[in-house]
């Protein structure tokens, strides 16, 4: 395997988010990349404090933008992690967020070559079958982002340093501060509708100036184990902030169930000669409590439906918080 930052990546390398419209990426050109079957493999790199067969890989594509992004296999879930959770928060934050918005780093499937998978992540894992590759997600690195430890120590988030407890809600900067107070609601917001249930600091990372912050690690999510330890925790997959931006509360009011429910399947794919290709989805087929389901020929990748009963029970409840002003609306 190769080293991290090795290889430079095209610039610039900061999405437009958080008010940045010039000298960055536009999340929907790197969202299109990212689907890309025909990206070429530069490198792969340990994912820094990577667990579960996390990668970095370093890909390109025909028109010359080279990426970093965060690797995991189908084959490393578990009970404690769930790669699907991590393109499903992505889908999901796309029904009630403009791309200049986004609090998740943007997320794709992906297929490598199973001949040459072991030589460049340096370990193993099966091909699906029928096919020549290896399935898994790609989520977006975050390059000139920082962790919450660097960005607390400069002051840019409040808590302190080393502090596991996330602290991101700060009453007094949420009234004073507009765009720290819309980042912040957005994180709240698709924290608890993905039900994410492990949002410790070390998930977050933080574009400086202007700032920014993301949840980043969202394979804990849609029903998986929460994690007791979150509750001792300001836990943003509880609603902690005050309010929510107009035009967002106006997106979860607008939401429909049929939206909801697409979340079912994500993305399906079919084995044509070895190959894994991407086709149009169809209705979900096969057992109701697989993110997995096979028929044909055809792999459905998606939330069960369970899961996805629950995101939009968690629409609901936010809309009930609106009527009633438990939860209000700021400009």
């Amino acid at each position: 395997m190769g080293e991290l930052g090795a290889v430079q990546v095209s610039e610039p390398t900061r999405l437009c988010v958080g008010g940045v419209r010039r000298d960055c990426l536009p999340v929907p050109e790197i969202r299109e990349a990212m689907k890309r079957a025909d990206l070429t493999f530069v490198q792969a790199a340990p994912a820094p404090g990577g667990a579960q067969g996390a990668a970095v890989l370093t890909l390109q594509t025909p028109g010359g933008l080279v990426f970093d992004a965060k690797w995991r296999s189908l084959g490393s879930a578990s009970r404690f992690n769930d790669p699907v959770a991590e393109l499903a928060a992505d889908r999901l934050q796309a029904l009630i967020l403009r791309p200049e918005e986004i609090v998740i780093p943007p997320s794709a499937v992906h297929c490598q070559p199973a001949e040459s998978y072991g030589r460049r992540l340096g370990h193993e894992r099966d091909p699906v079958a029928g096919s020549r590759c290896v399935l898994g997600f790609l989520s977006l690195w975050l390059h000139g982002s920082v962790g919450m430890g660097e960005a607390r120590r400069e002051g840019t988030v409040p808590g302190e340093a080393g502090n596991p407890d996330p602290e991101l809600y700060d009453p007094q900067r949420f009234e004073s501060d507009p765009r720290y107070r819309r980042n912040l609601a957005h994180l709240n917001v698709v924290a608890f509708l993905i039900a994410h249930g492990d949002a410790h600091a070390a998930q977050f990372m933080v574009y400086p100036d202007p700032v920014h912050v993301f949840l980043v690690d969202n394979s804990v999510a849609f029903g998986l184990d929460h994690r007791s330890a979150m509750d001792e925790r300001q836990d943003l997959a509880r609603i902690v902030v005050p309010s929510v931006p107009r035009e967002t509360a106006d997106r979860l009011r607008a939401l429909e169930r049929g939206e909801v429910d697409s979340l079912r399947v994500l993305v399906e794919l079919a084995v044509r000669d070895g190959e894994l290709v991407t086709v149009e989805a169809g209705a979900p087929f096969g057992d109701d409590e697989d993110r997995v389901r096979r028929r044909d020929g055809r792999i459905q990748i998606g939330l069960t439906a369970e899961q996805a009963e629950g995101v939009w029970a968690r629409v609901l409840d936010l809309r009930a918080r609106l009527s009633d002003g438990s939860l209000g609306v700021s400009d």
